[in-house]
Formats: structure tokens, C-alpha cells, sequence
């Protein structure tokens, strides 16, 4: 078991990275299993520089190893600034699936104009501020992720099917359900992605 598992967080990638085939370049603020995913996808999609934003190291190696082609850590370099030294003209897209307002709160710096966002790992009721004047005139377009929809899913499957995208290249982790209590404290730690409970 595996694919079945992730399939549902590959089609809500799918809809989220999948948009532009003429892609120079995509950000992704945070790379556990859903950024990985959402990575894979953009990379797919025909991404020429695909950037990883994490502070956990773990999290930007395994980036890297799945097609990452720069990898930036918040917590020991300026994120915004490094971006930028890589990609002079902005980012395309950037996803934020890390979950933290301050993913978010780098996602607005991250923007250019014309620059497509991407809310998908914050879930809490947190605010974030936006200019509106900047906003206007950078012309960008911002969206949502939660659900998915058919055509999503069909993408996802092709993905799926055709090879480019190994779903399992995602899961560090596989545990019986005998040993939930060890599977419950690795995924409590800092280092694994998707952790899969088989019954």
C-alpha cells in the first residue's frame, strides 16, 4: 500500500502546480510530503527552476533528490533575498504548504507582478496583511487549495500512470498497525514525510 494512500494529495497538488506550461519558475515554501508532491507536479508541468524553501534540512535533501534545483533554509539565510539571487526577475508561482503564518507571510514577499500564489498548508485562523496598493499593481492572482476536482484527479492519475510522478518516492516511512505507537512519535519528529500505518 502507498499510492492509494497519496493518490487524494497528488490530484490537490495537481490542481494547486498544475497551470502554466510555459513555467520559468516556481517557489515552494515548504517541502514535506504535500510540498514534495506539489514540487513533483510543477516540475512535470515543465518547471525550469524549481526552488525548495524549508527550515528543516531533511526536508530540503529530500527536495533536492526529487528534483529540486535550488534549495533555500529561512532560518539561516535571508529566503526573500536568496530567491531572488536565483531567480532576478521573481518566482511564476509559489506554493505555500508549509503550514506557519510566516510561510505565508514569505509567499507575499516572494510575489512579483503577475506572480500566482498558492494557499495550501495553512489551516488555522491566522492573518496575514497585504497592501493593497502593491497588490493592484502587481496584478498577480492568488487561490486556495482543499479540495479537488475531476479534472485534477484525472491529471493526477496520468502522472501517475505515464511515470513521471512516483508517489512513493514521497513515503519515508512504512509501520504495521502493531507498531502505531512508533509510527505516532516518528511522525512527531522533525524527520520523515509521509508515514504510511498499514493494517
Amino acid at each position: 500500500m502507498g499510492k492509494q494512500n497519496i493518490f487524494a494529495d497528488l490530484a490537490n497538488c495537481t490542481g494547486s502546480a498544475w497551470g502554466h506550461t510555459r513555467w520559468i519558475a516556481d517557489s515552494c515554501c515548504g517541502v514535506g510530503s504535500i510540498g514534495l508532491l506539489c514540487m513533483m507536479v510543477a516540475k512535470a508541468a515543465g518547471a525550469g527552476r524549481l526552488i525548495a524553501v524549508d527550515t528543516s534540512d531533511y526536508a530540503l535533501r529530500n527536495a533536492s533528490a526529487l528534483g529540486a534545483t535550488h534549495t533555500v533554509n529561512p532560518a539561516t539565510e535571508d529566503a526573500r533575498g536568496r530567491v531572488y539571487e536565483i531567480i532576478p526577475e521573481g518566482p511564476d508561482l509559489v506554493v505555500e504548504a508549509a503550514g506557519p503564518i510566516e510561510a505565508v507571510e514569505l509567499m507575499v514577499a516572494l510575489r512579483r507582478r503577475g506572480t500566482k500564489w498558492n494557499l495550501f498548508g495553512i489551516t488555522t485562523h491566522e492573518k496575514f496583511e497585504l497592501d493593497g496598493g502593491v497588490t493592484h499593481f502587481m496584478e498577480g492572482r492568488m487561490d486556495a487549495s482543499f479540495g479537488t476536482t475531476p479534472l485534477a484527479m484525472s491529471k493526477a492519475i496520468r502522472l501517475m500512470e505515464t511515470g513521471l510522478i512516483d508517489v512513493e518516492k514521497v513515503i519515508s516511512h512504512r509501520f504495521p498497525l502493531g507498531r502505531i505507537d512508533e509510527a505516532l512519535e516518528v511522525m512527531a519528529g522533525p524527520n520523515r514525510n509521509k508515514v504510511i500505518i498499514n493494517p
